[in-house]
């Protein structure tokens, strides 16, 4: 019996989860313009999405780099809402003092390609920043 198009198949499906573990951070800054002379749209709005594989639904096997967004790690859970949170305040920061605003964290889980021995973990949190000295208006009641 030959093994060899069984060493194929476990290399590209290692090769794919190492590449599918990941942690992105997105920002715009495209929004309406100053109405009465004062801007009342957002700075930037910002999207963390990270993700990562897990045996058993457990075992973290590689998700995002919270260190290096856009890399991956191996057998650390970085998958959580307090690390999106750290990697949307860090992005906000760049451009100086913020205050943050309608943020928003979906968690979503799937195994059933898998049968549940791996499984899928993903963490979207989304929020938008405005500069520390234009807070948003607070809603009428």
């Amino acid at each position: 019996m030959n093994s060899r198009p069984f060493a194929v198949a476990a290399l590209a499906a290692a090769v794919a989860l190492a590449a599918a573990g990941c942690a992105n951070v997105q920002t715009t800054n495209r929004f309406g313009a100053a109405v009465g002379g004062k801007e009342l749209s957002p700075r930037d709005s910002i999207v963390v999405e990270n993700s990562g594989f897990y045996l058993f639904g457990v075992v973290p096997l590689v998700s995002g780099s919270i260190v290096n967004p856009g890399g991956s790690t191996l057998f650390n859970n970085t998958v959580t809402l307090e690390n999106n949170l750290r990697l949307l305040e860090a992005e906000a920061a760049k451009k100086g003092p913020f205050v943050l605003d309608g943020i928003s964290s979906v968690e979503d889980s799937s195994s059933a390609w898998s049968i549940g021995i791996v499984s899928r973990k993903t963490v979207t949190t989304s929020a938008s920043v405005y500069d520390a000295d234009r807070t948003p208006s607070p809603p009428a009641p």
